[in-house]
């Protein structure tokens, strides 16, 4: 979304980067100056402990969908939404034929596994008291979660993914309109770091999901070398980020009171 992002559009004059990878999509598609990005990883990731061990759960975190929520709410940032539009979605349909999938039930049953499906928080308030959820292992998660306990982590395209991938722990794909993100209806069409080159495997249907999870769930949550390799690869040193933002902030003050 270089029309969206750009530092014209958000109006910013530095801006935090984790990655080669960022530096090189920003500077090159969303007019940023190299010298503008701040690459010292972001704050959060000081307080992210890779040693938790994780329970035997897999979070679900789909984004939200711009075609499926109505105008914001006056005096707030957040958008009406609308049951009736969400529930006749493919979105909507393929998440339920996922989550209530009979095989995949019968697996997380029998090797004692909880799905926790996260709803973006345009969704939350309006959909979380659909009742779209009949297995016992499949559950409801908070609006806010600690990844770090989760041995799996399942999205569409949602950024959250760059939070979870440092734990190295396997990722997975599942873009349940995937006719309609293609079409753009969700303002995009195209991610910046396509799924070919992401961190786990593509689902466009319910039945890839469910074969997709199950995998993970019977190769006991051990991250597939390829992707493990591109997470190892794709993050700066992101030790002490706080203390390099604030290093950075302090070096450039003194050289502007220098001149």
């Amino acid at each position: 979304l270089p029309w969206y992002y750009s530092p014209f559009s958000v109006l910013v004059d530095k801006e935090v980067v984790s990655s080669e990878f960022e530096i090189e999509n920003l500077s090159t598609n969303y007019g940023f100056n190299e010298q503008d990005l701040i690459p010292s990883g972001m704050p959060r990731y000081d307080y992210l402990d890779k040693n938790t061990t994780p329970k035997r759960w897999v979070l679900f975190a789909p984004s939200w969908r711009s075609y499926l929520t109505g105008s914001i709410v006056s005096g707030s940032s957040a958008r009406i939404g609308n049951a009736n539009n969400l529930q006749k979605s493919n979105y909507f349909k393929n998440i339920q034929d996922f989550i209530n999938n009979s095989e995949l039930n019968d697996v997380l049953e029998k090797y004692n596994v909880e799905l926790h499906l996260k709803l973006h928080p345009e969704f939350y308030c309006t959909y979380s008291d659909v009742d779209w959820i009949s297995s016992s292992n499949v559950k409801l998660a908070d609006n806010k979660v600690d990844i770090t306990e989760y041995a799996a982590f399942m999205t569409d395209f949602s950024s959250f993914v760059f939070d979870y991938a440092p734990l190295f722990r396997p990722i997975m794909y599942f873009v349940p309109d995937y006719v309609e993100f293609k079409a753009g209806l969700n303002r995009y069409r195209e991610l910046d770091l396509p799924f070919e080159k992401a961190f786990g495997r593509l689902a466009t249907t319910p039945e890839e999901a469910v074969k997709n999870i199950i995998h993970v769930i019977k190769n006991d949550f051990k991250t597939e070398e390829i992707y493990k390799k591109r997470m190892s690869e794709f993050y700066l040193d992101n030790i002490n980020c706080c203390e390099g933002i604030y290093n950075y902030l302090i070096q450039n003050d003194e050289k502007k009171t220098e001149k």
